[in-house]
């Protein structure tokens, strides 16, 4: 397995790194944790929603991704604490990893 080295000497491999952000969903949310901390899940829908437009039927689709798929996948990864029971999301572990993984992926 190869791995990629952060400037700051944390590696990761590069087949976990293209797991964790290897859709626009878990791209934006981390980018919105980065802009603002912590959020809550309603928070991100329509955040994530909002980038790519959609209407209240896809709010929904997009929720139950996120509940059910993407958070459980970045919380596992240590990328994110999720609190089930408050529905808030934040970033876990250490920041400049995570952004040193979003710095090279496009975030459409």
């Amino acid at each position: 397995m190869t791995d990629c080295t952060a400037r700051d000497g944390d590696t990761t491999s590069i087949d976990d790194a293209m797991e964790v952000l290897g859709t626009w969903q878990r791209r934006a949310l981390l980018a919105e944790l980065f802009d603002g901390g912590t959020a809550t899940v309603d928070e991100l829908v329509e955040a994530l929603a909002a980038k790519r437009q959609r209407e209240v039927a896809g709010r929904d689709d997009l929720r139950l991704r996120l509940l059910h798929a993407d958070l459980p996948k970045l919380a596992t990864a240590g990328v994110v604490r999720f609190d089930r029971d408050d529905a808030t999301v934040a970033l876990a572990g250490e920041q400049r990893r995570v952004r040193y993984l979003l710095d090279g992926v496009p975030r459409r």
